[in-house]
């Protein structure tokens, strides 16, 4: 029980495989164990994220969550209007978060008309 199959930890942080493969893995912040065909990650990695992730975004979450393209919180940031305040990983590989309770974003939120 100290591991987890990594789909359902991707499900358990509202990622998909890849989502969690590129913010988690590929930075270097998790690592993945393999058994009998399996992709398992241990339970005390995944508490450690999930302590992040609550508070921190990547920009592709931030943007589904407000129903806009991955790219917002790149052009806020280019226009000074939001930084990122972590970074996960270094070089091409990083992941940089912002905080999701920024009430900025709330003014980009696509909002469907109602009837």
């Amino acid at each position: 029980k100290d591991f987890l199959a990594l789909v359902d930890a991707a499900q358990l942080l509202g990622q998909t495989k890849a989502q969690f493969q590129k913010t988690w893995i590929s930075t270097g912040v998790m690592r993945c164990h393999y058994f009998s065909r399996k992709v398992l990650i241990q339970r005390v990695d995944l508490e450690r994220a999930e302590l992040i992730w609550r508070d921190f975004g990547s920009s592709s979450s931030i943007a589904a969550a407000l129903n806009r393209d991955f790219w917002l919180c790149h052009a806020l940031e280019k226009m000074g209007q939001m930084t990122a305040v972590k970074t996960l990983g270094s070089g091409p590989k990083s992941v940089r978060l912002y905080k999701r309770d920024t009430p900025m974003l709330e003014d980009y939120r696509i909002r469907t008309p109602e009837r």
